[in-house]
């Protein structure tokens, strides 16, 4: 089925480019990720990403990365694998210190998983059910004691699996030393097929899109109907008409309905299995042709990762680029007390108008934060800013607040000048610098500021909130509980009572709320098919 309708489309569109442009980011140690050598990427349901390397995990939130390296003051080392467990919990499993739950970026470990030597793989097999593969076998776990799969009639232990995928109560899966591919049903422990005259290599796929393996350099599906019957039969790829004659199929990376098929040496093409579409990105281009993990996230962005090298964000937007004067990256855009427009760069702070741009600080040792109150403020703590001054905003000054998690980068002003820092936990700080907190209910990237000076989150979980302070207290009241499937990434203030929200799935919308009171139809309307990480 995935065949025909590939060919049918691949032979009518022949080779077109996505509509969008796709725009890369770099990240690195300079930018906050911990290691470079990274062994895989995952992403938990509240949407942060996971990179897991051989000095621990980085935890990113789409701004800032937070890692984690050590548990009681010894090094983690090596992490091979992430799992969702229950509710926000994560599992994660390193090669040699075991496994742990990862709650609030709080490792503790389990001493039920301790068995299991030198992991490398954890796979789902139904609700709350997972496959442990790792070099010293293959273990059944439901969250309490591991069982070991055996082999029947001879109940071997299998061990050293290089490569495994797991489909239709089978695991297809070759070994490191052997390098033959078989097919195992986990129910009995039988080996109902294998490809003993042809050398793996490598797999990838998943069911949506079809199986893939490599055979003596050669790429090649596996036969949907038979993997149901527990069989393993070759069939040609689907979409070899799209690869260019010179083009060699190197390693091949499916992200949900997207394929990447990768020559070292002359880039990747990206094959969309639903329309046939491909794009080429070649080898001298922003993408780094040697990557060796492609990963698609939720907001249908690609992380690329170059071991040793970089990790990249590739990401598609109709946003139309404005030509501003030469610089550096551009780490933020953020507006000042006073409404002036403030670019960050690295450590400086530049105030654009008129399309040009004046520096308004010099470099400093920190990442510059916000511009306040004429003077750059740095994070030195996760609670704790400073300006060169000597000046500093203590956030644990305000019991009421939670400064043990994220911030976000999004500061803001209210009508009087004074400082909005939102994440966890709303803080007011005065311009003498006394801070104000409230935990919110949920993650909110930015505050607004409503036009009697109250003050909205919009919270990630789509919850809307009004805050307004008395005396020296924030008082809170619910507007709405819940706006699914919105996902708010940020929010402005358009005009008297409208707000624009810019959404990670439903692009830009517009939303009324009047007399502090949401509808409960709410009068929204895409613009834009953008969407924020």
């Amino acid at each position: 089925m995935l065949r025909s309708r590939l060919l049918a489309l691949l032979l009518a569109v022949s080779t077109l480019s996505f509509a969008q442009q796709l725009y890369v980011e770099n990240y690195t140690p300079a930018n906050g990720l911990l290691d470079t050598r990274v062994t895989r990427i995952f992403q938990d349901q509240r949407g942060l990403l996971y990179f897991l390397s051989w000095e621990g995990v980085s935890v990113f939130d789409g701004q800032n990365f937070h890692n984690i390296s050590e548990y009681k003051g010894e090094s983690i080392g090596l992490v091979n694998e992430m799992i969702q467990w229950k509710g926000d919990t994560c599992y994660l499993f390193t090669f040699r210190k075991g496994a742990f739950k990862l709650i609030n970026n709080r490792l503790i470990k389990d001493s039920l998983l301790d068995k299991i030597y030198e992991p490398t793989k954890v796979i789902a097999t139904g609700k709350n059910k997972w496959i442990i593969i790792a070099n010293g076998g293959l273990f059944k776990w439901d969250g309490g004691i591991p069982q070991p799969v055996l082999i029947q009639p001879d109940k071997q232990e299998i061990k050293e699996i290089d490569q495994a995928i797991y489909q239709h109560g089978y695991l297809i899966y070759f070994k490191q030393t052997e390098k033959i591919l078989r097919i195992l049903k986990l129910d009995n422990g039988t080996i109902t097929s294998s490809l003993t005259g042809q050398r793996t290599e490598a797999m990838a796929g998943n069911e949506q899109s079809g199986i893939f393996v490599k055979f003596g350099g050669q790429w090649q599906q596996l036969n949907p109907n038979a993997l149901r019957e527990g069989q393993l039969i070759t069939t040609a790829l689907p979409f070899s008409v799209a690869i260019p004659r010179y083009f060699h199929t190197d390693q091949l990376y499916v992200t949900g309905d997207k394929i990447w098929i990768q020559d070292q040496s002359n880039g990747f093409l990206l094959l969309d299995t639903k329309t046939g579409f491909t794009e080429f990105y070649p080898a001298t281009g922003t993408i780094d042709a040697g990557a060796n993990i492609v990963f698609g996230d939720l907001a249908n962005n690609f992380w690329i990762s170059s071991f040793n090298k970089k990790v990249q964000k590739a990401f598609f937007t109709t946003l139309r680029k404005i030509e501003m004067p030469a610089v550096q990256q551009y780490a933020a855009l953020q507006a000042d007390e006073s409404g002036q427009s403030i670019a960050l760069v690295d450590n400086n702070a530049y105030l654009l108008e008129n399309g040009q741009q004046r520096p308004l600080t010099e470099s400093g040792q920190k990442t510059l934060s916000f511009y306040w109150q004429n003077k750059a403020w740095y994070q030195h703590k996760n609670w704790l800013f400073r300006n060169k001054n000597g000046e500093e905003i203590d956030l644990r000054k305000s019991p009421t607040g939670d400064s043990s998690y994220f911030h976000s980068n999004r500061f803001s002003f209210d009508s009087y000048g004074r400082l909005l820092i939102s994440g966890s936990s709303l803080y007011l700080v005065d311009k003498d610098f006394t801070v104000y907190g409230k935990q919110l209910p949920y993650f909110a990237d930015n505050i607004v500021t409503g036009i009697q000076n109250e003050y909205i989150a919009i919270t990630r979980n789509a919850g809307i909130w009004q805050y307004s302070r008395k005396a020296d207290t924030i008082m809170g009241k619910q507007i709405i509980s819940q706006l699914s499937p919105l996902d708010p990434r940020c929010a402005i203030r358009w005009n008297l009572d409208t707000f624009c929200i810019g959404t990670r799935f439903q692009g830009i919308i517009w939303m009324v709320i009047q007399d502090g009171i949401a509808p409960p139809v709410l009068p929204m309307r895409p613009i834009s098919v953008f969407c924020f990480s």
